[in-house]
């Protein structure tokens, strides 16, 4: 129930307002049975949730994402932490 309300408070700090509309509403649970992209290979578990989330965060398509596609979506992830971690600690 905690994260129900925590995740919307979240999302409406981190994300600007012109890619996400700031909103406290909060979460309804909602069970998707169908396109739901099934994670086979082992070790991209954690990419392949991440991805989904911020799909479903933004109202974007899951379209691409598949066991083929995890290697860029892995890479491209990492290079968006470095980028902001250096931010933050004087690059």
């Amino acid at each position: 129930m905690f994260l129900m309300v925590m995740i919307p408070v979240m999302l409406s700090e981190v994300i600007p307002k012109q890619i996400r509309k700031k909103s406290c509403v909060r979460l309804t649970v909602k069970r998707i049975t169908k396109k739901v992209p099934e994670n086979i290979d082992l070790g991209d578990c954690g990419v392949n949730a991440l991805k989904y989330i911020e799909c479903l965060a933004l109202g974007k398509s899951i379209d691409g994402l598949c066991d083929r596609n995890m290697l860029a979506l892995r890479i491209k992830l990492a290079a968006e932490i470095y980028d902001e971690i250096g931010e933050h600690v004087g690059r």
